[in-house]
């Protein structure tokens, strides 16, 4: 057993130059490089965080966007706890792929805590997409939104914190099958349900 009550598994989808890795590495790393290199397969990198009283691992994967590795980046999708589907602002194409993205998480691992990353935010004034069209998409499809920038560190943590404590409300319930626990749970310990809902290539 490690140090930790649970380990979750996080996955970020979508398509390539959208800004995964970068995503990745701010928050694991606190690190931005505006050099991309093409993610082959996946990357991975861990965090350890304190949530409610309990010591969590989270396992992130950085998963490839290119339709040559779709077969493989669909068996990561496999025994993850929740995931995040990322879309670049300044190019519309790469919202629009979301409901594939979407629609593959269900197919691998239905019913995981999902948010809809718009990145880039810093790049506003080059914007195809506009809040309220992915807030819209968003609540249509029954999942939480926001807007991040790698680039400038922005939104990034509370995104992160968001979906795990989504993550840990639903082990708490018993719905997470995915979880692999570490050390004894405390047992009078409950999770409160309310939070605020509310590039070579740049790579924001």
């Amino acid at each position: 057993m490690g140090d930790y009550n649970f380990c979750f598994k996080i996955v970020i989808v979508g398509d390539p130059h959208c800004g995964k890795t970068c995503i990745l590495m701010r928050y694991t790393e606190d690190k931005f490089s505006d050099e991309y290199e093409v993610t082959l397969g996946f990357g991975m990198g861990t965090k350890r965080i304190e949530m409610n009283n309990f010591q969590i691992k989270l396992e992130i994967w950085d998963t490839a966007g290119q339709d040559t590795f779709k077969a493989l980046t669909k068996s990561y999708f496999r025994g993850a706890s929740g995931a995040f589907v990322v879309y670049d602002i300044t190019r519309k194409e790469t919202f629009e792929s979301t409901k594939i993205w979407l629609s593959d998480l269900e197919n691998e691992s239905p019913g995981i805590p999902i948010i809809l990353i718009g990145n880039k935010s810093d790049l506003a004034h080059r914007r195809q997409v506009s809040v309220k069209e992915a807030e819209e998409f968003a609540t249509e499809k029954k999942i939480l939104f926001t807007e991040t920038s790698a680039k400038e560190s922005t939104g990034i943590n509370d995104a992160f914190n968001i979906l795990t404590k989504k993550i840990l409300i639903k082990t708490q319930k018993g719905e997470n099958k995915e979880v692999i626990t570490g050390q004894k749970v405390k047992p009078n310990i409950r999770v409160g349900e309310d939070f605020d809902e509310k590039k070579k290539a740049k790579c924001c």
